[in-house]
């Protein structure tokens, strides 16, 4: 079974992308393109991250990232488009080295838009690009951030910058939750029931890393980066002029 995102885009109905469903309340057959679907991937609750590589406040913004992007959809026959806008935190009061991703989104007819805002911070491991988006943060109407330090919860994603190109590759649910199985990562699964639509659940496994800084940086290192950032999972940008 798949579900249409928008803008011609197909995924395999997996929990993942279920989980991304329940935290954006989207119902299915829903028309949404596919940054806002990344942004959902990201933000939903499936496995969340309690330690971070770098803490926030060491954390240096990435200026390869700054600008405006469009995403490159493998088929385009649908029409839509899809951009991504980065930019600082645009927040005196919050780490430097903080960022803003703005998602906009509209389907071939344009008769659905969406949109999105995450806040993130970048993290290197190796030759490694990551960045750490920020779960329970968001914009207030004031133009500041609104963030809930107390219950710090994050995901991560991993990125590649190549002049005026951006690969995004989020975390494969499928794996982060083999690895904690096998004991390859300290963590916790936990049965979760879901609703996605009136009289529709769905029950998923919940993932939580509860590994340290240094012990994830040593697994993605150890080959652990191509296991939970699959090609498979690569969604390309260009940047605009």
């Amino acid at each position: 079974m798949a579900w249409r995102l928008g803008a011609g885009d197909w995924l395999k109905c997996n929990h993942q992308e279920v989980c991304a469903m329940q935290h954006f309340r989207i119902p299915l057959r829903a028309a949404l393109p596919s940054t806002v679907l990344l942004f959902a991937i990201l933000a939903s609750s499936c496995d969340d991250l309690k330690h971070p590589l770098i803490e926030p406040e060491k954390a240096k913004l990435d200026e390869r990232l700054l600008g405006a992007w469009r995403f490159v959809k493998p088929d385009d026959k649908h029409g839509g488009y899809s951009y991504l806008f980065i930019g600082r935190s645009g927040d005196a009061f919050v780490p430097a080295g903080i960022m803003k991703a703005v998602s906009v989104d509209t389907n071939g007819d344009h008769s659905k838009l969406g949109s999105q805002t995450q806040y993130f911070f970048p993290a290197e491991v190796g030759n490694v690009s990551l960045a750490h988006i920020i779960e329970n943060a968001k914009p207030l109407d004031s133009g500041y951030m609104h963030w809930d330090r107390s219950k710090p919860q994050y995901q991560l994603l991993k990125y590649v910058v190549d002049k005026d190109k951006l690969a995004i590759y989020p975390l494969d649910y499928a794996a982060v939750k083999d690895a904690v199985v096998s004991g390859k990562l300290r963590g916790t699964v936990a049965k979760k029931q879901i609703h996605l639509a009136i009289f529709l659940e769905h029950e998923i496994d919940e993932v939580q890393l509860d590994e340290s800084a240094e012990n994830l940086s040593r697994f993605l290192s150890g080959g652990g980066e191509g296991l939970l950032f699959p090609e498979r999972l690569k969604m390309s940008f260009v940047k605009l002029n």
